[in-house]
């Protein structure tokens, strides 16, 4: 407990509990949009795909 709040306290543990939560927050955010990205991406790379393929005729 003693280490927690001696991290706190310290201005380079400051920072990095900044950079975790950070960090945190967007994989929160990309778990709770995993199927819309999926689908998004799917979406797009369909249509690459497809454009690539017709460009070729």
């Amino acid at each position: 407990m003693k280490k927690i709040k001696n991290l706190i306290k310290n201005q380079r543990g400051q920072g990095m509990l900044e950079y975790v939560l950070i960090l945190a927050v967007v994989v929160a955010i990309g778990l709770m949009f995993r199927k819309q990205i999926t689908s998004a991406i799917e979406g797009v790379t369909g249509k690459v795909s497809s454009d690539i393929q017709s460009f070729g005729q």
